[in-house]
């Protein structure tokens, strides 16, 4: 149950604390805590201005022993549609 709660408290977190839709991709314990990776849509207000797709960023998210949130960091933006890994 841990794991979910995890998941829940992240996604409320970026929600209130940032205005952003998050949706887990994954979630791992990492000693008495949590590393939780979300992606979310960032600045879609001003790419839809200038018709472009949405941007896609990824975050990690750090929670400790009692699931509140540490730290966050975005990992990485790509646009809505290209591949999370390019080869």
């Amino acid at each position: 149950m841990k794991a979910r709660e995890a998941m829940a408290r992240t996604r409320a977190f970026f929600t209130d604390e940032l205005g952003l839709q998050a949706t887990v991709i994954g979630a791992i314990a990492h000693g008495d805590g949590w590393r939780v990776t979300v992606e979310a849509i960032v600045e879609d207000e001003y790419m839809r201005q200038r018709a472009r797709r949405d941007l896609i960023g990824t975050f990690e998210a750090t929670l400790n022993e009692e699931l509140a949130v540490t730290s966050f960091e975005r990992k990485s933006v790509r646009e809505r549609g290209t591949p999370m890994f390019s080869q």
